[in-house]
């Protein structure tokens, strides 16, 4: 690595994905040797909190206090961004359950395997930042994976008590899961969603962010840590709709319930049916779906 610190910010277009718009890429170099880390946001189209804070984090950043490398793609899934909507365009695929990916697969797949060849293979540690997107909202998570490493506890350590612990589901073709499967220190972020920004998600990043810089070697200032919640790490999957309709929640973000609890009740009004959403285990409610209408199999809630 060169010992000249500097910052560079580019468009990178995938060779095997030439009918997909180019990525923003900002990259800062270090004044000394240390890891790479990587941070990601904008998987999804329709997710604002990671790609924001990482605009900001990148203007704050000096490289002549860093070691290392600190790659940032704001927004990994540029088509779905432009369209204001979570899946890929071209082929309505989701972009976090293509990786590694596939060079002769479809443009998502082909999307997926530039961006791992090219940014994750690379890097020593990864951060992938999301939402709910518009059809969802989440209740601020940072996790890890089960059997993660050292580096993956101090990074998930770093987010303060405004986040619950998460032990993130072992979901294949997930960019954080399959980084993870490699080798990778990971850890994985949800804040906020509904199609909105909230500020105070973007300077939670940005506090956590730091935090982390600190926590795997890359920059040596001196951070107090994070005040984290002291509570057992949220640890679940997301539950859908059992049949279509519109739906009306009875229970709010953080709610703990009971196996057989009303979550809701889906109304159909054309057909003049109502059907009660269930609670299939006890757990607490990490996230719930945003949009009224749902059709059956979306996402209705998350139980942790």
């Amino acid at each position: 690595m060169s010992s000249a610190p500097r910052k560079l910010s580019r468009l990178w277009s995938p060779s095997v994905a030439p009918d997909l718009p180019a990525l923003p890429v900002r990259e800062i170099i270090g004044a000394r040797p240390g890891p790479h880390l990587l941070v990601t946001g904008g998987v999804h189209g329709d997710e604002y909190e990671g790609p924001a804070a990482l605009e900001s984090w990148f203007g704050e950043l000096e490289p002549a206090k860093l070691a290392g490398r600190v790659t940032l793609l704001p927004v990994v899934n540029v088509a779905a961004w432009n369209a204001r909507q979570r899946r890929t365009p071209a082929d309505d695929a989701d972009l976090n359950r293509a990786f590694p990916g596939d060079p002769a697969g479809g443009p998502t797949a082909r999307l997926a395997h530039a961006v791992w060849s090219e940014f994750i293979a690379p890097a020593d540690a990864v951060i992938d930042l999301h939402s709910g997107g518009i059809a969802f909202m989440h209740l601020p998570l940072a996790g890890i994976y089960a059997g993660a490493g050292d580096g993956a506890k101090k990074m998930a350590a770093c987010f303060d008590r405004r986040f619950r612990a998460w032990l993130v589901p072992d979901c294949p073709g997930v960019l954080s899961r399959e980084a993870h499967r490699v080798g990778k220190q990971v850890a994985g972020v949800e804040w906020g969603g509904g199609g909105a920004l909230d500020p105070a998600g973007v300077s939670a990043l940005l506090a956590a962010l730091n935090r982390c810089l600190v926590a795997l070697g890359l920059d040596d200032t001196s951070l107090s840590p994070a005040d984290c919640d002291p509570r057992p790490p949220v640890a679940g999957n997301y539950e859908t709709a059992p049949a279509a309709g519109i739906f009306s929640a009875v229970v709010s973000l953080g709610d703990e319930v009971r196996a057989g609890a009303l979550i809701g009740t889906l109304l159909n009004p054309l057909a003049g049916i109502s059907t009660p959403v269930l609670a299939p285990r006890h757990g607490q409610i990490g996230g719930l779906a945003h949009r009224a209408w749902l059709e059956a199999g979306d996402r209705a809630f998350y139980l942790g």
